[in-house]
């Protein structure tokens, strides 16, 4: 309302000046003849005065905008088809999501069952993962993880396992190959009880001896493997007579695998008859002295109560032997 009393559009853009409030809430007060309608008027005029600065305001504020903006070919992506693209308008910036244009697609929701593919989890935290199908690559397993009753097939764990590791159920593993496994604490192992020790190893090579006991040009030979088995030795020609307690190298051998340790015994006992007749005459045996990792030196000595005992010119002497880690 104008000073001429007639109405005037209001701009709600522009800041209220005081002196209209002033003039507009006196004029109202001492105005005693206009009629009800006027009165309502000037009323309302003064309530505009007085929402301007909230209308501004509000004026003022972005309003949130949803929109959808579909593009030939995006710049930022290498895809050679279109996209949709929404924005988010927030107040203070935009949000952007791109899909792809062509396929089906989905966004992942937080609670919604759903099946990803592609995917790259950086750093993820699982919860009770249930895992099926076949699983590649390579998977590191930190803290405490407790696996049930897993079915297990054919297994090759190398490196070193940290942390603690509970199997429960009754878990079973095929054919599993362990390198370099340390198990501490205490375990309850059940292995099938066997029945036969077999070699796991390769034959053992064996360098002949060259004493003039063995004769000339003596030959030996290897059957088993690095726990056991047996070796003989051929003579040479003209062999001579063993001196008494004198002992002479009847060869050197060469395990498959070297053990961790020298092996703390190996028995050795004739296995052919040419050898039992040396019994109580020639001894035959392996030096403890001489065992490494790797090899052990077998030899022979004559018994001092035998003379100058002499071994068969070409012939085979057959000994048994087994490794005691």
């Amino acid at each position: 309302m104008g000073a001429d009393g007639n109405s005037h559009p209001v701009n709600f853009l522009k800041k209220p000046n005081t002196r209209d409030l002033v003039e507009t809430a006196i004029d109202l007060r001492k105005d005693k003849t206009s009629t009800w309608e006027a009165l309502v008027k000037k009323l309302a005029a003064l309530l505009i005065l007085l929402l301007m600065p909230a209308v501004a305001a509000a004026q003022a504020q972005p309003f949130p905008v949803f929109g959808i903006d579909l593009t030939a070919n995006n710049t930022q992506t290498t895809a050679a088809t279109g996209h949709a693209r929404f924005r988010f308008n927030t107040g203070t910036g935009f949000i952007e999501l791109s899909l792809a244009t062509g396929a089906y697609d989905a966004i992942v929701s937080a609670t919604t069952a759903q099946t990803m593919t592609n995917k790259t989890l950086t750093s993820p935290a699982i919860s009770a993962p249930v895992l099926s199908g076949t699983a590649t690559g390579t998977y590191t397993l930190a803290g405490t993880p407790t696996i049930t009753a897993p079915a297990i097939s054919a297994p090759v764990l190398s490196g070193s396992a940290t942390g603690t590791y509970t199997l429960a159920g009754t878990p079973t593993i095929t054919s599993p190959t362990i390198s370099g496994a340390l198990l501490t604490g205490t375990s309850t192992i059940s292995l099938a009880k066997p029945t036969h020790i077999t070699n796991n190893s390769s034959t053992p090579a064996i360098a002949v001896g060259n004493g003039a006991q063995l004769g000339t040009s003596p030959a030996a030979a290897m059957v088993g493997g690095d726990v056991g088995g047996n070796f003989t030795l051929t003579t040479g020609t003209g062999p001579t007579a063993f001196s008494a307690a004198t002992a002479v190298n009847l060869g050197v051998i060469t395990w498959n695998v070297a053990y961790t340790a020298p092996p703390k015994g190996i028995p050795i006992h004739p296995c052919s008859t040419n050898a039992a007749g040396l019994i109580g005459t020639i001894s035959t045996y392996v030096d403890q002295a001489t065992c490494t990792t790797t090899a052990c030196t077998v030899k022979m000595v004559g018994s001092t109560a035998a003379g100058t005992p002499t071994l068969a010119a070409s012939t085979a002497y057959q000994f048994c032997y087994t490794v005691i880690q």
